[in-house]
């Protein structure tokens, strides 16, 4: 990922990254279209990390890989600040049992559909 990549800049109104499964999402270029399957699914991911460990994720994901990276670390991730890398994607995978059903069901569902995609507002 470019240095500086932020995956919640890709919705409508950041602060809702990994909280709110409907958040609206920003349209993009063809050419963002990867960056935006990246914060999609990292986004879908926290929201299902919260909902899964409650109100003090990070602070159980810290616990749970064994103190390797610290609360905030992990905070920062689920608010979308730095991305997932893709071996952090797949240990909380192997950890939690989650499907990546963007896998399964194709290219389309890589990226948030038009119902949740909103033009930017100036």
């Amino acid at each position: 990922m470019p240095p500086g990549f932020r995956p919640a800049s890709y919705l409508q109104t950041p602060r809702e990254f990994g909280i709110a499964a409907d958040a609206a999402w920003r349209a993009v270029p063809t050419g963002e279209q990867p960056r935006l399957a990246v914060a999609y699914l990292q986004h879908r991911m926290a929201v299902a990390l919260r909902a899964h460990l409650g109100s003090n994720a990070p602070g159980q994901l810290a616990r749970r890989f064994g103190g390797l990276y610290r609360e905030d670390y992990f905070r920062r991730k689920l608010n979308g600040q730095i991305p997932f890398t893709l071996t952090e994607v797949m240990a909380l995978v192997l950890e939690f049992g989650a499907a990546l059903d963007p896998i399964v069901l194709g290219a389309s569902a890589l990226v948030p559909g038009p119902p949740l995609m909103q033009p930017p507002s100036n």
